[in-house]
């Protein structure tokens, strides 16, 4: 095999396909990074066995066509390092050369027949999507998902595509995310949870754009083709909680606040909490609203915000952190607030498409 490629394009398709190679392993190949040269086309591809990344890279001149298993992080150094606008990747037996124009490099190789099967193809129960919207769907529910837990089901996100609607679940056993996004083409109501890592992966892939994204599950698989990107990751195995049954349905009182104030006034009003203090205090009374964030071994903050508050007066504790996170992917101007008790969730909305559960936290 031997290619002549850009170095920018090879460092960008490097760095992605890298997030899927296996650091510490006893089997090499999981090291590696997979180059296939054919045609006009150099495809660069890593898997974990868990998710699997398959890049294509256009317009490089196949001198020769081939394959080769290369170490992925002294691969990655090396174009990194290189000046020059193209080089030039050769393979031959166990060996690897990498020539530029001041330098040559030759790397020991592993046995392609030893690197696992990566999916490419997409199946029959598949639906379409922007990208810019896939990544602003993952972006609002990412963020609430279990990152460690016995509760393996939660350490992933609830994928649920109805007609011509995509509906995302996280939760992590405190909060909930849950949201509405629009398909460019329906699918069979197949649910599937998607581990946090490959919500990850496939979310540092996607770019705020129009470009078209396929979507498929495989049995016990998902796989994404992007433009260039071809991911596929095994699901997460288990039960998803009855997210329906979370949502409250018997609020009593509404309210209207401009995400941008309510987010200001809670960074505040944290700023003199600890890590064995994290609640701040929410005080609503006529035409206001009063944010306090106090520790023994700190003082004390208050933040004062004017509102429309019709309702009787009602103090809850939050965690502030649940309630930041959310308010900085609204993505809205304004958000709806909704509330019962000072011990019962309280239900966020942004738009028809958004919306967040939050339990509240004793401050006593």
């Amino acid at each position: 095999m031997k290619v002549v490629c850009q170095r920018d394009a090879l460092l960008e398709a490097l760095q992605v396909v890298n997030t899927a190679v296996v650091t510490r392993t006893p089997k090499p190949a999981l090291q590696c990074v997979l180059v296939e040269a054919e045609g006009k086309n150099l495809t660069l591809v890593a898997t974990d066995l868990q998710v699997g990344i398959r890049y294509g890279l256009e317009h490089v001149e196949v001198q020769s066509p081939g394959k080769g298993l290369i170490p992925a992080d002294r691969f990655l150094a090396i174009v990194r390092e290189c000046p020059d606008k193209t080089l030039t990747l050769a393979v031959d037996g166990d060996t690897c050369r990498i020539d530029t124009s001041d330098s040559h490099f030759t790397l020991n190789t592993s046995d392609v027949e030893s690197f696992p099967t990566v999916p490419e193809s997409d199946g029959p129960d598949g639906f379409k999507i922007t990208a810019g919207t896939l990544r602003s769907t993952i972006h609002r529910t990412l963020f609430a998902a279990a990152r460690e837990s016995s509760r393996y089901a939660i350490n992933g996100v609830l994928w649920a595509p109805e007609g011509k609607t995509l509906l995302m679940v996280a939760t992590d056993g405190r909060r909930l995310a849950q949201v509405r996004a629009p398909l460019l083409a329906g699918a069979s109501e197949i649910t599937a949870i998607v581990p946090v890592k490959t919500m990850t992966l496939l979310d540092r892939c996607l770019a705020e754009t129009d470009q078209e994204v396929a979507i498929c599950f495989q049995e016990n698989r998902i796989v994404a083709k992007l433009p260039r990107v071809t991911l596929s990751s095994t699901l997460v195995e288990g039960t998803f909680p009855k997210y329906q049954e979370v949502v409250p349905h018997d609020t009593t009182m509404k309210v209207q606040l401009k995400t941008e104030a309510l987010l200001s006034a809670l960074r505040r009003a944290a700023l003199l909490t600890t890590e064995n203090s994290q609640g701040v205090c929410l005080q609503f009374s006529k035409q206001r609203l009063v944010l306090t964030g106090r520790a023994a071994e700190t003082g004390e903050g208050t933040v004062a915000l004017a509102i429309e508050y019709p309702y009787d007066d009602l103090a809850m504790g939050f965690n502030p952190h649940y309630l930041l996170e959310a308010l900085r992917v609204v993505g809205t101007e304004d958000i709806s607030l909704e509330l019962k008790a000072a011990n019962t969730p309280a239900l966020v909305r942004s738009g028809e498409d958004f919306l967040y559960v939050v339990m509240p936290v004793s401050l006593s």
